[in-house]
Parts: structure tokens; C-alpha cells; sequence
């Protein structure tokens, strides 16, 4: 009888490389974009900025797929803007808990993945001095992701700590 067992699949939290440290931060046909980004940026210019970064993350999507290393690295940028941008929050913390989980599913080494948790982390900190009842709806989203990536110890504890300070439902 023929073997038809389920093929092995890698554990996601391995620190096992599928090439992200091999991708090229911005494929050579985008470097025009990628400049006129680092413009965008220099001039504080978040607006210009984050249609560049959405364009760039459209672009690789279709091209690369939704979990590429370009791809995930444009939707880290979104939301970098976002936050520069200071004006939306919320956007700013959904834009880095999707890096965080998309890169968990993608395999991404544990230290991109970690990065995210630690900036969607940070802005939810942000978040819940600046708008208890908007924190308080988005740390089950927080609450969700951070265990998915093996977020460290700390994160739990001082996500603990606040959501008992702002009566968040529990997880």
C-alpha cells in the first residue's frame, strides 16, 4: 500500500531561512517608485508617501504574490508611513498586526516577525494612551497575533497590564 501520509510541513516559528535574506530590498524595474518614495519621505510628504507604498504593494502582489518577501516588505513600509503619518492609528496598527501574521504564514525568519509584533505592539501602547475605547476594540486583534508569532513574554505581560487598565474584554 502506497504512503498517504500528509507531507511534512516546516514549523513556522523555526528560525529557518526560505530566502528572505536573499531578495534584493526593491526589484531593479521598481527602483524609480522605491526613489521617489525615499523623496516623498525626505519631504515629510506622508500622503505621497503612502500611495507610493500602496502602488508598490499592489505592484508585488500581482507580481509576486500576497506573502512574497517584496510584498511584505512594501505592506512593513505602509505601515511605517502610516505611523510617520500620525494621523490614523488604527490603520497604522492593522497595517503592521497583517505584516506580522502574513509573514508568520509566509515563514519569514522569527526576527522580521518579531519586528512586526514589536511595532504593532508599540502602536497599540500608542493607541490605548491616546484612545481607550479604540484599544480597547483592537486588542483581542493584538491579543490574537501576538502568541500566533511566539511574541516574547514582555509583550503579554504589559498588554496584560493595560488592558486590565482600560477594562478590555479578556482574550
Amino acid at each position: 500500500m502506497p504512503d498517504i501520509s500528509p507531507p511534512e510541513v516546516p514549523d513556522p516559528t523555526s528560525d529557518m531561512d526560505l530566502g528572505w535574506t536573499e531578495a534584493p530590498l526593491i526589484p531593479p524595474h521598481h527602483t524609480e517608485q522605491f526613489t521617489d518614495l525615499t523623496t516623498a519621505m525626505g519631504r515629510q510628504d506622508m500622503t505621497a508617501a503612502a500611495a507610493i507604498t500602496e502602488d508598490l504593494e499592489a505592484a508585488f502582489h500581482d507580481e509576486f504574490g500576497p506573502n512574497h518577501p517584496h510584498t511584505l516588505g512594501a505592506l512593513a513600509m505602509r505601515a511605517h508611513v502610516a505611523l510617520r503619518a500620525g494621523d490614523d492609528l488604527i490603520q497604522a496598527l492593522t497595517l503592521h498586526l497583517q505584516v506580522a501574521e502574513r509573514r508568520h504564514v509566509a515563514r519569514a525568519t522569527r526576527e522580521e516577525t518579531l519586528r512586526a509584533a514589536r511595532n504593532a505592539h508599540f502602536v497599540w501602547k500608542k493607541l490605548a494612551r491616546t484612545d481607550e475605547p479604540m484599544a480597547r476594540r483592537t486588542c483581542q486583534e493584538l491579543l490574537r497575533i501576538l502568541p500566533l508569532v511566539g511574541g516574547e513574554p514582555v509583550f503579554f505581560e504589559e498588554t496584560e497590564r493595560i488592558r486590565s487598565a482600560i477594562t478590555c474584554p479578556a482574550a
